[in-house]
């Protein structure tokens, strides 16, 4: 009873030194317990995390092996022996152990988070949804002592590392609505957190609202101005909306903080395009097409360098072609309009200009174009009443305030145009 007594004492010092991050003190402790008592489980497992704690790997598989052969359906030796292996990037052989692990004990927290994070550096995207989807449903039942659905995901003080690598995941797996309503409901608390407002941000692109996507991002890159992926995909955001000045401009500066890295297909292409050689734009947006298959952006590029090559038929047939794979790209949209003026079809410009307004009544190109088109024909309160909209959604716009100042002018409206 005295020996039991001595064994449970080193064995809640050295539980208090691990949690207190001393490792190594940990260790002594542990060991303590088990010059007492060689077969003590709770002790050998403390010892085995506490070597982990401590990088000492392959001490801690020998204890992990000497815990597996006493005690061959122990569920957390066979997990301990996974994260040991995992440690040392021995991925296949950590996923077997872990997977025993589960096995034995389907229910255990850890294993199903270890198991996770191991299929998602194995590329194995399905299967590490499933496993951190487990590990917060089963982390969360606990909490509420009760089932929840499978994708009821509540996410727990200490789970903010987890729900990013999840978010991750599944961006990966092309399911952008799911990373955002994972994300969503904690943004608040997470809006100096770069990584999460990166995830967030992703997704808006991915899921088609690129505006909302941009204003995630540019808080991210406040954060973490020196970030070559987040200049990347703002460079993204800026393309979907059509700002092709701004794209290119974060790309740029994505090379420059990275003299490494290559310059972005996309980059290539832009400079080509203001370099007027359209024939390698061409060549360049071709590959992103095989790169980029599900995106409408190779194609929009393909059709500016169609109408720089004034080729309208073939930009035509590019802009149609980004639009079947997105029909609420919008840049695509502006620049059939701009192939309609150019054909003097003011009607089917007008149409594109309100298809666009359809999908963002904000868009400040569509609203302009409305305003040429009406003060074109000469009808001077429906040019109005669309600067005056634009006006509304953008009251920081210089080139709309000018737009406005000319129309008062020509409209002899001297008051107005002087209180602008």
């Amino acid at each position: 009873a005295e020996n039991s007594q001595i064994v449970d004492a080193w064995i809640i010092k050295g539980e208090l030194s691990l949690k207190a991050g001393n490792p190594q003190q940990a260790v002594s402790a542990f060991q303590k317990a088990l010059d007492t008592d060689p077969g003590n489980i709770p002790a050998r497992q403390g010892k085995t995390m506490s070597l982990i704690g401590l990088s000492e790997y392959d001490n801690a598989l020998a204890e992990a092996d000497q815990l597996l052969k006493s005690y061959p359906y122990l569920n957390v030796a066979h997990y301990l022996k996974g994260l040991a292996l995992y440690q040392q990037h021995l991925l296949t052989q950590a996923q077997e152990s872990v997977l025993h692990a589960l096995k034995l004990a389907p229910g255990h927290l850890a294993s199903h988070l270890l198991a996770g994070t191991i299929y998602y550096q194995l590329g194995q995207l399905n299967l590490a949804e499933h496993h951190l989807r487990e590990y917060l449903r089963q982390r969360l039942r606990l909490y509420l002592r009760q089932g929840v659905d499978d994708k009821q995901i509540i996410k727990l003080p200490g789970d903010e590392q987890i729900t990013k690598l999840l978010a991750a995941t599944l961006l990966k797996l092309k399911k952008p609505r799911e990373v955002i309503e994972l994300l969503e409901p904690g943004m608040l608390a997470a809006a100096d957190d770069v990584q999460y407002l990166s995830l967030l941000g992703s997704a808006y692109l991915d899921h088609g609202n690129a505006a909302r996507g941009l204003e995630y991002l540019e808080m991210a890159i406040a954060l973490a101005p020196d970030s070559v992926n987040i200049r990347k995909q703002l460079a993204i955001g800026y393309l979907a909306l059509g700002e092709e000045e701004l794209a290119m401009g974060e790309l740029q500066t994505a090379v420059d903080l990275n003299q490494g890295l290559p310059q972005s297909d996309v980059l290539q292409v832009m400079i080509h395009l203001r370099n007027k050689d359209f024939d390698s734009a061409l060549t360049v947006a071709e590959t992103l097409t095989n790169k980029m298959p599900d995106s409408p952006v190779p194609d929009n590029l393909k059709g500016a360098a169609h109408l720089g090559k004034e080729d309208h038929k073939s930009a035509r047939d590019a802009y149609e072609a980004a639009l079947k794979i997105q029909p609420d790209f919008l840049p695509a949209h502006i620049n059939l309009a701009k192939l309609d003026l150019l054909a003097n079809d003011s009607a089917a410009a007008k149409g594109h200009y309100q298809k666009v307004l359809s999908y963002d009544e904000s868009n400040l190109k569509a609203l302009l174009g409305l305003a040429v088109l009406a003060n074109q024909e000469g009808r001077a309160d429906e040019t109005e009443q669309w600067l005056k909209q634009a006006q509304h959604h953008h009251p920081k716009s210089t080139q709309l305030a000018l737009m406005l100042v000319a129309h008062y002018q020509r409209q002899g409206k001297t008051l107005e145009a002087l209180d602008l």
